[in-house]
């Protein structure tokens, strides 16, 4: 995913036009590329034009569908990670504000920072945080390694995008520490983090525990696409106010969901 500036053309033209402007920042024959495009907000950079372009191999998506279709699902949409939890932000928590959601995995970590639903700011954090990393002797330095990560994305939003403090961040679910790796982050960031627990909004017949939270955060994310806000089951949604087959045609475009 890259973010590049968007030429000035019409919104049903954006897609071919970007395809040629990524084009060197690919990793294979842009000829060979599935590519779609989401635009950031238009205030999201003191009015330059700005947008997300998804770029991977064609031959990969036959084999998506496959996969689905062997799952007995039908396929509507082809989606990212960063689009699937911005699904699952925008649905559940209060981000009128601006909120940061915060995905730590061992294979990497995404950061996306919302607001009123809209994606401004997606990172990729490359910080590696396996399941029993607040155990390890690396801990100490992984933490400040991945605080300083964090805090420069906040700084950016901040002041690049010329946007409001971001005081509250959500750690998606996490299979062993996530309420201690939200209150270890807690300490060294001006801004309070919390764990989100998936748990808390949706219902499942098997237990949904904090390991099958994470497996399906991104799976469970993709499939809200366009659903409407709904309240926590027995719970308020974190309050975080002050305190979308179109192969990949339709990636990042919930009016096309």
């Amino acid at each position: 995913m890259h973010l590049v500036e968007a030429p000035n053309v019409e919104p049903e033209e954006l897609r071919v036009a970007m395809r040629w402007k990524v084009k060197d920042l690919l990793d294979m024959k842009v000829d060979d590329a599935a590519i779609d495009v989401f635009p950031v907000p238009d205030d999201a950079y003191r009015g330059r034009k700005m947008a997300y372009v998804v770029a991977t191999q064609k031959a990969k998506i036959p084999a998506i569908v496959k996969m689905g279709e062997s799952a007995g699902l039908e396929l509507a949409i082809v989606d990212i990670p960063e689009l699937a939890m911005r699904n699952v932000s925008s649905l559940y928590l209060k981000d009128n504000n601006g909120a940061a959601f915060m995905d730590l995995r061992r294979t990497g970590s995404t950061m996306n920072i919302t607001r009123d639903g809209n994606l401004y700011l997606s990172r990729r954090i490359n910080t590696q945080l396996d399941p029993e990393v607040m155990q390890s002797d690396d801990w100490p330095s992984l933490r400040d390694r991945l605080v300083l990560e964090i805090q420069r994305s906040l700084d950016y939003y901040e002041s690049q995008m010329g946007k409001g403090q971001i005081n509250r961040i959500l750690i998606g679910p996490r299979q062993l520490d996530g309420e201690a790796m939200a209150e270890a982050l807690s300490e060294l960031l001006a801004a309070q983090v919390s764990p989100f627990n998936l748990a808390d909004y949706l219902q499942s017949d098997v237990a949904f525990n904090s390991v099958l939270q994470q497996q399906a955060l991104t799976a469970v994310g993709a499939t809200l696409r366009g659903a409407q806000r709904l309240e926590a089951n027995g719970a308020s949604a974190p309050d975080i106010e002050d305190d979308e087959i179109d192969n990949l045609n339709k990636l990042g475009n919930p009016e096309a969901a």
